[in-house]
């Protein structure tokens, strides 16, 4: 599995939209969405496996549009855009799963088929891949913290 970025955000982080083209802007107040199964062929595509839940701020609920309990990302320090170690991110999952993969969505959370929705695709796995988590099964109604999530913007 690799971080696949949608047309969309591949745009926004271009200067192609409002904002300054960073990704801190890009994604501010941003929602993660966990699945199980593989990812998509690409992050235009419309979301495969189950949904697992949502990453939010301590796990509060999320609304399209709204900051509240939206995520946001430390400054970039050599092209890593990073999780802020103060915050909690957080899921309360909704169902029994193993997590395989996740998509970052913009504050807008456009799902399904698209290539103007900013979103981008990442690996979940136990020590390694973007989303490192201590387990990758999750039970349902069971709050899980996410410590270390780092998206790395390619230099070549």
């Amino acid at each position: 599995m690799a971080v696949r970025l949608s047309t969309g955000t591949v745009n926004a982080l271009g200067g192609g939209g409002a904002g300054d083209g960073s990704f801190k802007d890009v994604f501010v107040n941003a929602v993660i969405a966990v699945y199980t199964g593989l990812q998509p062929e690409n992050a235009n595509a419309a979301e495969t496996g189950t949904l697992v839940g949502y990453i939010t701020k301590d796990a509060g609920p999320f609304v399209p549009g709204e900051a509240t309990n939206g995520l946001n990302w430390d400054a970039a320090v050599e092209g890593v855009n990073a999780k802020p170690v103060a915050e909690e991110w957080s899921i309360v999952p909704l169902i029994d799963a193993t997590a395989g993969w996740a998509r970052v969505y913009d504050n807008a959370m456009v799902t399904g088929l698209s290539t103007v929705a900013k979103r981008i695709d990442v690996a979940c796995g136990v020590g390694v891949g973007e989303m490192r988590w201590a387990t990758t099964q999750f039970k349902a109604g069971v709050k899980m913290r996410l410590d270390e999530m780092d998206i790395i913007t390619p230099k070549s």
